[in-house]
């Protein structure tokens, strides 16, 4: 929800609810119910006004409109990757072992050429931790092992992966 849309929807739960100047919510408090609201889109401000209206017979405490405001949340929806990438196999993050003081580590590195290893943001990106002869070699093993895959997809993969290693 835009500041804007919000001071329309606070100015009028306030005027609906007739509350005088002295008992109006302080710009902490306006900042704090906000917050609780923020995530509602502009297009269904006016149903969240009208459910709290509805809801509360007195003006609502924050925690009062958090939990009308959550059911006009925004769900997720379901990932979906039309790309196949011969890299981390749609996976979204390649696995790698480092021996640190003759014991191996397993680590995890995000993808950096399919879509999918975007929801890996925590993880340190695999461009910087393999070289682009090792990734190249990773995806040519791959490509052995699983390259009775649909080749329409394959091409598409083989062309975001060249095109992100021309930039080496």
């Amino acid at each position: 929800m835009t500041d804007r849309i919000f001071s329309s929807v606070f100015k009028s739960l306030c005027q609906y609810y007739r509350l005088r100047e002295d008992e109006k919510p302080d710009n902490n408090a306006r900042i704090e119910y906000y917050n609780a609201v923020r995530f509602v889109d502009d297009s269904r401000a006016r149903n969240l006004y009208s459910a709290i209206v509805n809801a509360f017979k007195f003006f609502p405490k924050v925690p009062e409109v958090k939990e009308v405001a959550e059911r006009y949340r925004p769900k997720l929806g379901a990932f979906a990757n039309d790309d196949f990438c011969y890299c981390c196999l749609n996976v979204g993050h390649v696995t790698y072992i480092r021996t640190e003081n003759d014991c191996p580590y397993e680590y995890l590195a995000r993808c950096p050429y399919c879509a999918a290893g975007k929801n890996y943001p925590e993880l340190p990106s695999a461009d910087l931790k393999f070289r682009p002869e090792e990734i190249q070699e990773l995806i040519r093993r791959n490509r052995e092992k699983f390259g009775n895959l649909d080749h329409s997809r394959e091409n598409q993969a083989q062309a975001v992966v060249r095109q992100f290693l021309r930039g080496f």
